[in-house]
């Protein structure tokens, strides 16, 4: 039973406990022979609340199929409880009840005979990482030891994880998602010379932006793998955290980063605040903030005070060697955007490309789009231009009207600021925004079991190789 605070950091060890947790629910499927299917749970346990996913994998094959069609793995069920784990800091018994309570909810997506056999990961992510160490291993050995006590937990006891996840995990994990919905590899994560290209990620969340993509090893080896994959997580840089540091460091001057006619409350100010929809100068207000953020990091670095993620500052990555290089040997890298990039763009679409007639009607979570960088930009001035009361009226008209609502053109803009100032993409370069994958949800948790499965393997190829030894 894990307890010391350090086995819940350790980043580069508790993987294999997850591998071994996942080795096992295969075998015990395996021992009927009418279950044709294996499950598993895996939580993302972010900072407003906590996500579980109910993944569904075929345990056998059919004639001509291909293998990852043969092993495809399937969401079954996600379900949501709020508040996020880290707010139980002060009363974890409380995050055991609300942990029973969402498990016990999705039990039915899995048949009662296989529910004790279910492998359960839960990952605490931004929030978690937000803690101090002791705060964290705290918080992790009462939900660990809460759920194992309790005759309430549906799933197997023996066979689960708790951890909190680096932001490099997560962006790595995010890839592997999509390349695998693309079917650019197979569960196994081997990508072999029928499939399509590999494509990168770019998450983006409330407290923090991943980007990932496999580098040129990654098309040698045609595996993806920890070693073969660039990671880098941008702690403090996501779309909550650059709108507080806006509003706090920055007041009256945010108005040019909301719509005409919009009255923005901002804390500290007794006046509301204006919207002047000034694009231009909300761009250049963001990367003076996108400065301000990346010299406190490095000064804080230096001061050995905090460090962001694994220690990385943001910079222009166009200008990183491995990006470089990658980009070379893979001709064009393409990138999914997801998460806070997503919805952003979702809207800045429905607003301006939409028929005034079809503006009411609902916003579309499966589409796609594919955009270049410079027409996000264009596309971002004409829509903070708008008048704000008027999309509201058709936010209302649609019933999306949310608390989202009235920061969409600050959120326009500054995804464009990270696109092209952090992150160094061209405005000719196409990204692909979106939330899905041939039908399935582009998030890091089937990553996570993915490359756990592929460890896995390797473990008992390697095991294999000793034994003939």
């Amino acid at each position: 039973m894990l307890r010391d605070t350090s086995t819940y950091l350790a980043v580069s060890h508790c993987a294999f406990a997850f591998v071994r947790v996942f080795a096992l629910a295969g075998v015990v499927a395996h021992a009927d022979s009418r279950v044709s299917h294996e499950f598993f749970a895996v939580c993302d346990a972010g900072s407003s609340g906590t996500r579980v996913y109910i993944f569904r994998r075929h345990l056998s094959g059919g004639v001509g199929l291909k293998i990852r069609d043969i092993n495809r793995l399937r969401t079954v069920q996600v379900k949501t409880t709020k508040p996020g784990l880290s707010s139980y800091a002060h009363d974890p018994k409380a995050a055991v009840k609300s942990f029973l309570s969402l498990f016990q909810s999705v039990a039915g997506a899995i048949p009662e005979n296989q529910r004790k056999a279910t492998p359960v990961a839960i990952y605490g992510t931004a929030g978690m990482r937000a803690l101090d160490a002791k705060q964290q291993g705290d918080l992790w050995s009462e939900v660990e030891a809460g759920l194992r006590e309790s005759d309430e937990f549906p799933f197997s006891t023996e066979r689960l994880e708790l951890r909190t996840a680096t932001g490099e995990d997560e962006g790595r994990w995010a890839m592997l998602s999509a390349n695998y919905l693309a079917s650019t590899v197979s569960d196994n994560l081997h990508h072999d010379e029928q499939s399509p290209p590999f494509v990168g990620v770019l998450d983006l969340g409330g407290a923090s932006e991943q980007i990932a993509f496999p580098l040129p090893v990654a098309s040698k080896s045609r595996d993806l793998e920890e070693s073969t994959v660039f990671a880098n997580s941008l702690q403090g840089f996501g779309m909550a955290k650059v709108l507080e540091h806006l509003h706090t460091r920055h007041g009256h001057e945010a108005a040019v980063c909301y719509m005409p006619g919009h009255a923005v409350e901002i804390e500290g100010i007794s006046t509301k605040v204006t919207g002047a929809g000034d694009g231009p100068a909300c761009r250049q207000l963001l990367k003076r903030i996108i400065h301000e953020k990346v010299f406190g990091c490095q000064s804080r670095s230096l001061l050995s005070l905090s460090r962001t993620g694994s220690g990385h500052c943001p910079g222009n990555l166009s200008s990183h060697p491995q990006m470089e290089v990658a980009r070379r040997a893979h001709h064009s890298i393409e990138f999914y955007a997801i998460n806070g990039y997503y919805h952003a763009v979702k809207h800045v679409h429905w607003w301006i490309n939409g028929e005034e007639a079809s503006r009411t009607a609902s916003l579309d979570q499966s589409i796609l789009y594919k955009v270049p960088v410079g027409t996000i930009r264009e596309a971002a001035d004409k829509f903070c231009a708008s008048n704000w009361f008027d999309f509201r009226a058709a936010l209302e008209t649609s019933e999306q009207l949310d608390d989202h609502a009235q920061h969409r053109c600050f959120q326009v803009h500054y995804i464009t600021v990270l696109l092209e100032e952090v992150h160094g993409f061209l405005e000719s370069e196409t990204i692909t925004f979106t939330l899905a994958v041939n039908g399935e949800p582009l998030q890091w948790p089937l990553g996570a079991f993915l490359e756990a499965l592929g460890r896995d393997r390797h473990e008992d190829q390697n095991a294999g190789l000793v034994s003939e030894l």
